[in-house]
């Protein structure tokens, strides 16, 4: 038992060497990497996704300077960027089977959109320091979606780049909504709040 548990150990160290080899060369040249993503079981490709969504969180929380939002990068943005990668893998798996009539399986639009959102990790953890920096990353990802759903899935190139083009117009519109709707309740609260309170919120803020 021993044994078997050593050589499944061996097995994924070996494993996570390649991954790292994979995605270095996949920095260097994203698009290329696009090209020839690795062809991994859903156990490994999940751990990989949760680790590189983790160290983004992580990343983002010791940018911000906050604890708080240290600890919710480490649990919750590997459980969020799972739960959105699945709906989104879902979403184009349906598209592509009944709208544009060209069917593929759920793990390959899986591991494309793992891949091209590694721009979307790396823009949010830098985030903190340009909210901004939050349209850049799904813009990379569209990009390299499309190289992927193209090259890899054979899709045809107009009909997909109007389908993330207008993807992105929505994603667009909600984050500057957003935005407006958090500026808006921060100065209510800054009309209301007396010098005391706003101390307190400056404080749980750095916290």
């Amino acid at each position: 038992m021993a044994t078997d548990s050593k050589w499944v150990w061996q097995e994924w160290k070996l494993r996570f060497f390649e991954a790292g080899k994979i995605l270095l060369q996949f920095i260097k040249n994203p698009i290329e990497g696009m090209r020839h993503l690795p062809n991994w079981d859903w156990p490994f490709l999940l751990v990989c996704q949760a680790i590189a969504a983790a160290a983004s969180g992580v990343a983002a929380g010791i940018v911000s300077g906050s604890v708080s939002r240290l600890f919710a990068g480490l649990i919750f943005v590997p459980i969020s960027n799972a739960l959105v990668t699945a709906v989104l893998a879902g979403f184009f798996y349906y598209t592509f089977s009944f709208v544009f009539q060209q069917p593929s399986t759920f793990q390959r639009i899986y591991v494309n959109l793992v891949f091209a959102q590694i721009p979307s990790l790396v823009l949010f953890a830098i985030s903190p320091l340009l909210p901004p920096l939050a349209l850049l990353g799904p813009a990379a990802t569209g990009i390299l979606l499309l190289v992927g759903f193209v090259d890899n899935l054979g899709l045809d190139r107009r009909r997909i780049t109007r389908l993330l083009l207008g993807m992105y117009a929505v994603f667009v519109v909600f984050w500057i909504l957003n935005t407006i709707s958090q500026r808006r309740s921060v100065e209510a609260f800054r009309d209301r709040a007396t010098p005391e309170s706003l101390d307190i919120l400056e404080k749980e803020m750095k916290n």
